[in-house]
């Protein structure tokens, strides 16, 4: 019998899963924000549940410019949709600054504040590697 060895191409930055209060793990799956350097994956993981529960504390209304991971998140569409890419969807850095920039308007507890925390970092390092990041859910 073959044994696994684990993946290479990836280091997990960070992992802000939180488990299911009835199994013990992260049973509705996660999401994977992630950008490549030297060939390795360096990403953040969060749980499903409290990404949809963040995204629904954000702020949205009349005049306001909606981004479009948020838009796909809520529609069920692009990254977050069945045509979404094995491989991970690739996502613009004004996207992604401008679903931050409404994490800052937003009434969130300290759990979530590290996920918006990490993903600016994460932003950051990939600004200055001029790599694309990209989002996967499984």
């Amino acid at each position: 019998m073959a044994r696994r060895t684990p993946s290479t191409d990836l280091v997990l930055v960070a992992d802000l899963t939180q488990p299911c209060h009835v199994c013990g793990i992260a049973c509705s799956g996660t999401v994977l924000f992630w950008f490549l350097r030297a060939g390795v994956r360096h990403a953040i993981e969060v749980d499903r549940p409290t990404l949809d529960e963040l995204f629904e504390k954000l702020p949205r209304g009349e005049g306001r410019e909606v981004p479009a991971i948020l838009r796909d998140h809520a529609a069920g569409t692009g990254w977050y949709g069945s045509e979404a890419s094995p491989t991970g969807t690739p996502i613009a850095y004004a996207e992604l600054t401008a679903l931050l920039a409404l994490t800052d308007e937003a009434r969130l507890d300290e759990h979530e504040r590290r996920i918006c925390d990490a993903l600016r970092s994460l932003a950051a390092e990939a600004s200055e590697a001029a790599a694309p990041m990209f989002v996967y859910d499984d």
